[in-house]
């Protein structure tokens, strides 16, 4: 993992709803049951059966462990639950940022934020302004930056 790669020391939470994984020295519980992540140090579980029964929880906890300080929400890729993750994050004042070029949910959010108003979802999130995007093959520097810049202006946000 990239926490690995850095020895990173930090704690990298995982929030998964209890039904959808496989505790260690358990039996799967669900068809769709997954082991927890090995590379993450803390995890949350909430409950529920379902990929995505989680997503409530996870804006809130995030919201919750960041206390007073600046707090975004990054989406690389994603699929249907990614809708609803951003959603939630807007509706708790969280800036999304998002990797236009990496598939999916991201780039449709992505061609938004530039302009292309043919998915009327996507359209009403950049509307919100809470939702940036950023080109994947953009240099890295100018991405750090502009994550930066954003979670600066993040802070009034809140």
């Amino acid at each position: 993992s990239a926490r690995e790669e850095i020895g990173g020391t930090f704690p990298l939470i995982g929030v998964a709803a209890s039904g959808t994984v496989v505790l260690p020295g358990t039996e799967a519980r669900g068809k769709d049951a997954w082991q927890l992540e090995p590379h993450h140090s803390h995890f949350i579980l909430v409950p529920g059966a379902d990929w995505g029964d989680e997503v409530p929880w996870v804006s809130r906890a995030a919201s919750l462990l960041a206390r007073e300080s600046a707090s975004v929400t990054i989406l690389v890729n994603g699929g249907k639950v990614a809708w609803d993750d951003v959603e939630h994050s807007i509706q708790d004042k969280r800036p999304v940022i998002v990797f236009g070029g990496s598939g999916r949910t991201a780039d449709i959010l992505a061609a938004a934020a530039r302009g292309d108003p043919t998915n009327a979802r996507a359209r009403r999130l950049v509307e919100s302004g809470f939702l940036r995007a950023i080109d994947l093959a953009d240099d890295p520097r100018e991405v750090v930056a502009s994550i930066k810049q954003f979670l600066s202006e993040g802070a009034k946000y809140g």
